[in-house]
């Protein structure tokens, strides 16, 4: 209203218009995230095929090192095919008295004998936190030692656990409940 001449009222007029397109495009091109393949990898297929309740670690956990997305955003969408449990999830809030997973120590596995599978996702150890890489490597190493590597593809391995315990998991399907745990 303060701009009396037409000629500049309608170049301010599309200046603002320019920058109201233009400014959003520039500050978020760098939140963009990289398209990922909606293929299951072929390391999974051991997962698919076993129908025992069990759950999963799948490394490297929590966020990318680059901004705010959680790596375990892709593991569940996998999950949407074999159906396991994970330990690591995007959640909006845990439960009371429940920590989050990405960067904890484990120490061993028979700690969590209701956990069957380790995988780590070789090609997403780049883009993840060094506390991530660190707990990657130490858990790996872990899984080689109480277990054996079962699957192996260009991105994934996947390690099948022998402290695995299939009667302290409960069931969904027949809303079994896990048998008394000597642990608990």
């Amino acid at each position: 209203a303060r701009v009396q001449a037409v000629g500049a009222r309608q170049g301010l007029t599309a200046l603002l218009v320019a920058a109201a397109a233009v400014v959003p495009v520039v500050e978020s091109r760098k939140l963009r995230a990289p398209l990922v393949s909606a293929e299951l990898p072929p390391a999974y297929r051991v997962l698919v095929e076993d129908r025992a309740e069990a759950a999963i670690v799948e490394l490297p956990s929590g966020f990318v090192a680059s901004g705010f997305a959680l790596i375990s955003s892709r593991y569940m969408f996998y999950q949407t095919f074999h159906g396991k449990f994970l330990l690591d999830g995007t959640v909006s809030r845990l439960p009371v008295g429940r920590v989050a997973f990405n960067g904890g120590s484990v120490g061993d596995f028979s700690k969590l004998p209701f956990v069957k599978y380790v995988l780590l996702h070789r090609d997403l150890l780049p883009l993840a936190t060094a506390g991530a890489q660190q707990q990657a490597r130490e858990l790996v190493t872990l899984a080689t030692r109480q277990g054996r590597l079962v699957a192996h593809d260009l991105d994934v391995d996947v390690y099948e656990l022998d402290t695995f315990r299939p009667e302290l998991v409960w069931s969904p399907r027949t809303r079994r409940l896990p048998a008394a745990s000597p642990l608990s």
